[in-house]
């Protein structure tokens, strides 16, 4: 499938997860759409870890804030070593599921909606909700 977020195809969320959880490998470029100069950590980049697919990124700044190259998801240089990556973990089922299984790992354990909203109410009210995750 190809398609943006789920604004542009006007796709419910609930479809859009599960089009990530049945997919092997969802490609995601970091750019801003109008060419900015700067990369961006998009929502994708989490939600296709959280969905437990082989996430495959433009190598970037922002990305590697949240995730480990090559450990957690695949980055590409250019079109040609991401035609060359994408064939690989297509052929490679053993590695592409390991790398997609550890970014789901890092994705939930770090990432999730529980941490999220427990790292905000810590920040709100610090005594309210126990610590506070690392």
């Amino acid at each position: 499938m190809i398609a943006g977020g789920v604004s542009e195809a006007d796709l419910p969320i609930a479809d859009y997860a599960e089009i990530m959880r049945q997919s092997k490998i969802t490609l995601n470029f970091s750019q801003p759409v109008f060419d900015e100069p700067n990369s961006q950590c998009k929502g994708r980049t989490v939600e296709a870890t959280l969905c437990g697919a082989l996430l495959i990124e433009d190598q970037n700044p922002e990305t590697v804030k949240w995730f480990t190259p090559g450990q957690d998801y695949v980055d590409f240089s250019d079109e040609r070593d991401l035609v060359e990556k994408v064939r690989y973990y297509l052929e490679n089922d053993e590695d592409r599921r390991r790398i997609a299984a550890a970014g789901h790992r890092r994705a939930t354990e770090n990432y999730c909606a529980e941490k999220y909203w427990r790292l905000v109410f810590n920040r709100v009210w610090p005594t309210a909700f126990g610590p506070e995750s690392p």
